[in-house]
């Protein structure tokens, strides 16, 4: 490409509308002086129009790898209850290799005969939540120590 200041008087204009055909190939003329300055229409045109580039979420994203809490394993568990404030109010160690999906479905069997009503719930987090009244208990299958039950009456 190249630059033609002469006849349009140093206007320019983008590469699809008026291109003329020289001897030398394709010449872009110029007809727009309102955004350059007279250095910026002498100075050579050494580059060609940048490309657009795509968008740095097209390419595909590798997956973290999902972790279940309650595959089997040999290391420790705990099941905890804890209150609406995050208090722990029971705590006890599940024995090592024991189902913890089992586990879970039986504590959340336990605690609707008992008159809680079941809320949200999910393996992935290996937690539920379950309501009677104004109170509220969050049940979880755990690998950390829970630490000392803290009597809070």
């Amino acid at each position: 490409m190249g630059v033609s200041i002469g006849s349009n008087c140093g206007r320019m204009e983008a590469p699809g509308n008026r291109i003329a055909q020289s001897t030398a190939g394709l010449t872009w003329r110029p007809h727009v002086r309102g955004h350059l300055s007279s250095i910026q229409l002498a100075a050579p045109r050494t580059t060609g129009w940048t490309v657009a580039q795509r968008a740095g979420y097209c390419f595909a994203m590798a997956r973290r790898s999902v972790i279940d809490p309650l595959e089997p394993t040999k290391e420790l568990r705990w099941y905890t209850v804890r209150n609406m404030h995050g208090a722990l109010l029971e705590a006890r160690l599940l024995p090592a290799g024991s189902n913890l999906k089992r586990a879970l479905v039986a504590a959340m069997l336990e605690w609707i005969d008992a008159g809680w009503d079941l809320g949200e719930f999910g393996s992935r987090g290996g937690t539920f939540f379950c309501t009677r009244g104004a109170e509220r208990r969050m049940v979880c299958i755990t690998p950390s120590d829970p630490g000392e039950v803290k009597n809070c009456f």
